[in-house]
């Protein structure tokens, strides 16, 4: 599997596909797609995972996973909550940017469903695919006009360390 098969794959079924289920039951439970060096996929199902506060137990969890079956690349498929924060302003979140606050909690927020990835070569290649949604009268809309497709330093997260180890 190369990188362009994997791009093309995550675009053009992985997230169309998540997409539905969100649409469909109103929510999408955390999953993660991983891919060995035959490009052999399998799925699994991170709700219980999700379940635990401390973020970084769930990575070093993700950490062993990803190292144990000699994972080269992955999707992991997550609602989470986002908020904008301007450069100048950072200072007054700080524990916000550091894990230790929940933007759920705050004002001006978005609901949004994120797709982080991760590919490894003769280096590791790393994005997110974020659609804003929200849910109204029972109906989830997906705001597919404002979604961000990042690559790079521009879509750093302790997600993207994860195949780097």
């Amino acid at each position: 599997m190369n990188i362009e098969t994997f791009k093309f794959n995550l675009k053009n079924r992985i997230v169309p596909q998540a997409q539905s289920i969100l649409i469909s039951n109103g929510y999408h439970h955390p999953a993660i797609f991983t891919y060995d060096n035959k490009g052999r996929e399998v799925l699994g199902d991170l709700t219980e995972l999700f379940k635990e506060r401390n973020k970084d137990l769930i990575f070093r969890v993700l950490e062993d996973y990803v190292r144990e079956t000699n994972t080269l690349a992955l999707v992991l498929i997550n609602e989470a909550w986002m908020k904008t924060i301007k450069k100048e302003d950072e200072h007054k979140h700080k524990e916000l940017l550091e894990g230790r606050a929940s933007i759920k909690d705050m004002g001006n927020k978005k609901e949004v469903i994120t797709f982080m990835w991760m590919f490894k070569s003769s280096d590791v290649k790393s994005g997110s695919i974020t659609y804003p949604f929200k849910k109204e009268n029972g109906n989830v809309i997906i705001d597919y006009k404002n979604h961000k497709d990042l690559e790079g330093v521009d879509a750093r997260s302790r997600f993207s360390t994860l195949l780097r180890k």
